[in-house]
């Protein structure tokens, strides 16, 4: 275990930026309408400016977790760091980098440990587990057990465990922050015999798994390598998988980032297949897919809050350079809204990959190909771009 002490603030300005481009999808009385809108900046007045506004950051930002209304934390791979950003007000920020104490770390994911008052991540680079202390700003790191495993998405149990995934390890890890100790679960198929999985995200489901097992809790992961969802029964310990298929289409597609709804269900993200997807214990296909617009886009990041009794979705598109959102009714999933928009500004160079949404409703993005945090704020979409219904 080693500790850093990393000291040092940068106070910067920013200022509003407006976005350009605006793609909406409405579905309507179930059928789906898509509207392609364009906009030079000249056609945004004052007020569309303010529903987005860029920060600057030292480095290219990649997973991103809030911590607080105005306060997120993100990896910063390239600068081997963790980064902050505070915002004050819509002119005044302050950024803070933090650098894992083993060069070339390559820092991947993240979590916010509210109990401990911590940031728990994970150093894709270095095969370790990193600790940084809010309070005291010091970094802690812990070696994984299996050598070159390259851990990358992290999660907390219920009784505050770390959990992370291996990619090139093929296994799950836990870390107890009590003892320092370190248990590993080699994923299996249903004949126990080790699986190629390839591992990205990990998500905590406290209440069972769709029906699975005890109804006690489980550790999900996304399989990129082997187009399925596995997740661990922490009741027994025994795992299972279930395939990202979608019905009547034949496409298997790799299931990236999840998140969970706030019933408590997994959602996912398809980087390949262009779809989120939202697990249907019961169902002939197990899932429910809804296709963004825009074709390629390279589905990734996603979170999930509910505002007014309604469920609403925000996504990133690495691909494309876009963000988006998705608004369903609980009761049935209907979809009463998607929209998509461009980043403000030098859209063409965007890559937001992480995104996380806080108590106020704004949602925050990593903008790693423009070294930036874009805060997204509510109504997100100017009503007066949104195409008019008449029925």
């Amino acid at each position: 275990m080693r500790k850093h002490q990393v000291t040092g603030e940068i106070m910067v300005k920013a200022t509003a930026h407006p976005f350009v481009k605006l793609i909406i999808a409405f579905s309507i009385l179930g059928g789906v309408f898509f509207a392609a809108l364009n906009f030079s900046s000249s056609a945004v007045d004052a007020a569309d400016t303010d529903l987005m506004t860029s920060f600057p950051v030292n480095g290219a930002p990649t997973n991103l977790v809030v911590e607080s209304n105005g306060r997120t934390w993100f990896t910063l791979p390239t600068q081997n760091a963790i980064g902050s950003l505070v915002v004050t007000s819509t002119l005044d920020y302050a950024f803070h980098s933090y650098t894992a104490p083993t060069a070339n770390g390559e820092p991947y994911d993240l979590i916010y440990d509210d109990a401990r008052g911590a940031i728990w991540f994970t150093l894709y680079g270095s095969n370790k587990i990193g600790k940084l202390d809010i309070a005291t700003k010091q970094i802690e790191e812990f070696a994984i057990p299996t050598a070159d495993s390259m851990p990358t998405g992290i999660t907390l149990d219920g009784d505050g465990n770390v959990w992370f995934s291996q990619k090139a390890g093929n296994k799950l890890g836990k870390f107890d922050p009590a003892t320092e100790a370190f248990s590993e679960y080699q994923y299996v198929n249903e004949g126990g015999q080790p699986v190629d999985v390839q591992p990205e995200d990990v998500i905590y489901q406290p209440n069972g798994c769709g029906g699975y097992g005890s109804g006690g809790a489980c550790i999900w992961s996304t399989s990129p390598g082997s187009n399925r969802v596995y997740f661990l029964l922490l009741d027994t310990l025994v795992f299972d998988s279930i395939p990202t298929f979608v019905l009547n289409v034949g496409e298997v597609p790799e299931p990236w980032h999840g998140t969970l709804d706030p019933s408590g269900q997994l959602w996912v993200t398809t980087k390949e297949g262009n779809r989120m997807g939202r697990y249907a214990p019961g169902t002939l296909s197990y899932w429910r897919w809804y296709r963004v617009p825009t074709p390629s886009s390279g589905l990734t990041g996603i979170a999930a809050n509910s505002v007014n009794g309604f469920y609403q979705f925000w996504f990133t598109e690495s691909d494309s350079g876009k963000v988006g959102q998705m608004l369903f009714r609980p009761s049935n999933l209907t979809m009463l809204r998607m929209a998509e928009l461009s980043l403000p500004d030098a859209a063409a160079a965007s890559q937001p990959y992480g995104i996380g949404v806080d108590g106020a409703g704004d949602v925050w993005i990593a903008d790693s190909g423009n070294q930036r945090i874009v805060k997204w704020s509510a109504p997100y979409i100017s009503a007066r771009y949104l195409p008019l219904i008449r029925r």
